[in-house]
């Protein structure tokens, strides 16, 4: 159940989206309220001052705390965020907004499902992985709001990443740097429970594909690697063949970085000089490199937030149905 504080947030703001509180106009004085509904000072409090941080209300000294805009009449009076990731986790001011948000932890979330259907909540999937399809799909059944986090599931509102622009804008610098002829290295889109995997390999493809950049069979390298280390070196020898020329590569999946740049070493291939390598992740080590092109995707206590109060905002301004995808800074392009 919601806590003292939360349910008190939300009839407060029923009050303000009925008309009964109207904007301009004081709201009744703490003691009042704390008679009326019968809780402590403290609670009161928190309440108020939770309403005036999201903007509703406005404390002027020497005058009562007046409502200084109405909610918007979206049906919704409660947040709840599902998540892989504790909350704490997440800066305290993800909170601080016109409508009670709650976190949920993933694993937690059935035991939940019937709070989940109540009047007036919305939920919010950050980060789902395919796991979380089967109760997404009883909720919508149910009518159930629901919003996407870096996910872009069919028949949900999302924020996530825009791969096609994103990519595009390295592969147009590979394009300058080693002509058409490219690469591309990573996961398939069937490897593991990864359902960003297939947008990262679309978003490659419709990018170079726009740019009439050609990536044959030969330099096609999408599969599972369970044996990284060797089937990097074989990969390798495959495409630094005597005679060619300067390389452009795209690794979709950080975790094949490091195992690419160690078997090149072997060969005396170097990344600057034999080729040059766009990541689709970030490694704050491949930094001071040369020849390295990153996507400033610095985990979701930074960027994953970021999507996470966009969508909020949508639904705070009555933007229930929308697709918006976020194009990623590029890092390194100053150092080619």
């Amino acid at each position: 159940m919601a806590n003292k504080t939360t349910s008190l947030e939300e009839l407060f703001i029923k009050k303000i989206q009925t008309g009964q509180w109207k904007t301009g106009e004081a709201i009744p004085s703490r003691n009042s309220l704390i008679h009326k509904y019968g809780l402590s000072r403290c609670t009161v409090e928190r309440a108020i001052k939770n309403l005036i941080n999201a903007g509703l209300l406005k404390a002027k000294q020497g005058v009562s705390t007046i409502v200084t805009a109405p909610a918007p009449e979206t049906g919704i009076s409660r947040i709840t965020v599902i998540s892989h990731f504790r909350s704490p986790m997440l800066s305290p001011d993800i909170t601080d907004l016109r409508c009670p948000v709650r976190f949920i932890f993933t694993e937690e979330a059935e035991l939940f499902e019937s709070e989940l259907c109540e009047p007036g909540n919305c939920v919010i999937w950050f980060y789902p992985g395919y796991g979380a399809l089967e109760q997404m799909n009883r909720l919508k059944a149910k009518n159930v709001r629901q919003f996407l986090v870096n996910r872009s599931f069919d028949g949900y509102s999302f924020v996530t990443i825009d791969y096609f622009a994103s990519l595009k804008e390295g592969l147009k610098i590979l394009l300058e740097k080693c002509g058409r002829e490219t690469a591309v290295i990573g996961y398939d889109q069937n490897y593991e429970n990864r359902p960003w995997q297939p947008e990262r390999i679309i978003g490659y493809f419709q990018a170079a594909s726009t740019l009439g950049m050609s990536t044959g069979e030969g330099r096609i390298f999408l599969k599972s690697y369970t044996d990284t280390v060797n089937e990097m070196n074989n990969l390798v020898q495959q495409l630094f063949l005597p005679g060619t020329r300067k390389l452009g590569i795209t690794i979709l999946n950080q975790e094949l970085v490091l195992p690419f740049l160690m078997a090149t070493s072997q060969v005396n291939r170097k990344p600057g000089r034999d080729f040059y390598l766009l990541l689709c992740d970030y490694r704050e080590e491949l930094e001071p490199y040369l020849g390295i092109l990153m996507l400033n995707q610095r985990g979701y206590s930074i960027l994953g937030e970021y999507m996470l109060k966009l969508v909020i905002e949508h639904i705070l301004q009555g933007q229930l149905d929308f697709r918006q995808r976020i194009k990623l800074e590029l890092v390194g392009s100053d150092r080619l």
